[in-house]
């Protein structure tokens, strides 16, 4: 039965020992893989890609992915930069929230002029963190990242790596096809893409010639794969690919189980391949720990995860921040700004016997204040070792990277 209904059925333990073993196996990488690089931290950078010098020779882009690649990196290097500015800006507002609000607005000083001594004594406090952050861990984070205006040394490390190791291009007039294909492929559900029929008609770009339908982007990879596995050179073919829609992977309760069956079963009647894998960029990592004898940090792959997680549901800025400062150091002790501000807190209440002492409205002020000190709760430990993006380690991940995905 397993014969018949290929599709269905994703390779074993042992077949993915031979997928990795075997030298006609082609490594194919989605655009988002290689975009999702910038975000990493330069230690899972480094290991990425030193593997990816290890599998050189079996590694494989279609033109599509190379295509949108060049066509988004500065828009992702300027969005990992601008997250920096953000954050400056997000203190900012501390401090202006401090001063400006609560002492100069309300004019303390001239109606609590100890309450007022307070404030201006923790908003002293609260600066000095801010700054010991800004220049230890701001700083030398954003020396890691790299520039737009200066060279890029992510895109060497790739031009070197995959350099004869890009597809051709389809024509203006293959491209035509690929789309009236596409309508009625998305029209009856068929994988992949038609999760992007929400994109514009009118998103679309000219490159050499050609035009392109953003919509039909995940289409046209698709296509390429197939015609890279057409190659009697190729017995199997790994994708990896940090995608999570569910026109390309089966899921259960949002857990990816493997690609889609339909993903599979057309691979495998359009080709002579043996297999067909897929992988995330975490799960890749962790089957080159089984497959290729690689050693692979666990703080790596709990930064790919993050920052999968991160680059997926697009999170806000003030999400970012939130999750990912945890403590601020100060002195070689781990001082919670909350901590400086319950004692103020404390000093408050000693001072005032009976809630009419305090206009209303003062409360209501330091109420605001305070919900914006207890997110700084979540500021702080996770940058000093080297996190921006990312997201919490989702403590149920899979260890067995072909069972959990694919």
């Amino acid at each position: 039965m397993r014969k018949l209904f290929k599709g269905f059925y994703t390779p074993n333990a042992s077949e993915a020992e031979f997928i990795w073993s075997d030298r006609n196996t082609i490594f194919i990488f989605d655009t988002n893989a290689l975009l999702n690089f910038y975000s990493y931290e330069q230690d899972t950078r480094n290991e990425l890609f030193d593997f990816l010098e290890v599998i050189k020779d079996r590694v494989w882009l279609p033109h599509q992915v190379a295509l949108e690649y060049q066509m988004r990196r500065l828009e992702i290097i300027a969005r990992e930069r601008d997250t920096f500015h953000k954050i400056d800006r997000f203190f900012d507002r501390i401090n202006e929230d401090i001063s400006i609000k609560l002492i100069d607005e309300l004019n303390i000083k001239s109606r609590l002029p100890e309450l007022a001594k307070e404030l201006e004594s923790f908003s002293k406090k609260i600066n000095a963190l801010i700054i010991k952050f800004r220049t230890e861990v701001l700083e030398r984070q954003q020396e890691l990242k790299p520039d737009v205006i200066s060279h890029d040394s992510i895109r060497e490390r790739f031009d070197l790596i995959f350099q004869d190791n890009i597809g051709k291009p389809f024509s203006n007039d293959e491209l035509i096809d690929i789309y009236s294909e596409g309508v009625t492929r998305y029209e009856d559900k068929i994988p992949p893409g038609y999760k992007d029929r929400s994109k514009s008609e009118l998103d679309e770009y000219i490159y050499s010639g050609c035009s392109y339908k953003k919509e039909f982007g995940d289409l046209i990879i698709w296509k390429q794969i197939i015609d890279m596995a057409k190659s009697p050179d190729v017995n199997s073919v790994v994708f990896i690919t940090d995608e999570k829609k569910e026109d390309w992977w089966y899921q259960i309760r949002k857990k990816m189980i493997g690609p889609l069956q339909a993903l599979q079963t057309e691979i495998y009647k359009e080709t002579n391949i043996e297999h067909f894998k897929m992988y995330d960029t975490k799960s890749f990592l962790e089957a080159a720990s089984v497959y290729a004898n690689v050693k692979i940090n666990k703080s790596s792959l709990e930064d790919i995860l993050s920052v999968n997680k991160v680059n997926y549901e697009h999170f806000s800025i003030e999400n970012e921040t939130t999750d990912h400062f945890n403590t601020i150091k100060n002195d070689g002790n781990n001082i919670l700004i909350s901590d400086i501000f319950n004692e103020y807190i404390k000093v408050i209440n000693s001072r005032v016997n009976e809630k009419d002492v305090v206009d209303i409205s003062v409360l209501q002020k330091i109420n605001a204040v305070k919900g914006v000190v207890d997110g700084l709760d979540d500021v702080g430990g996770s940058m000093g070792s080297g996190k921006i993006l990312g997201v919490a380690d989702e403590k149920n991940s899979d260890t067995d990277p072909d069972v959990s995905k694919g």
